[in-house]
């Protein structure tokens, strides 16, 4: 806890689950997390439709199967489910046609970096 994890709660876009994947996968590096163990702590990040649309994958799979998924299958699981291809294209293009406004190097080079990512 002490790593100051990021709790995802399905609200924050797809530049969220990103950042949200990145720092989550900071944390499971540094605690030198098991397999098993990354991806228990990961779900109990979630919150609101997250936690519900993961109940629902434990209920469907059971116990043993959802908690046996490995770190890369939950990210494809949570990909399909909160980066509908709609805003990614929207995210595409907002890239290709990102421009700075006024004097914000510092704002611009930010949402460049989520793009890009």
């Amino acid at each position: 806890m002490d790593c100051k994890p990021l709790n995802f709660s399905g609200t924050e876009g797809s530049v969220g689950l990103v950042k949200w994947f990145e720092k989550t996968e900071a944390v499971i590096r540094i605690s030198s997390c098991t397999p098993r163990q990354a991806v228990m702590y990961a779900t109990n990040l979630f919150l609101d439709q997250v936690l519900t649309w993961w109940n629902n994958q434990v209920q469907t799979l059971g116990d043993d199967a959802a908690y046996s998924l490995s770190w890369l299958e939950l990210k494809e699981l949570m990909i399909a489910e909160y980066c509908p291809a709609s805003e990614v294209q929207k995210l595409e293009t907002e890239f290709w046609n990102l421009t700075m406004v006024g004097p914000d190097v510092a704002g611009y080079t930010s949402r460049f970096h989520d793009l890009s990512r």
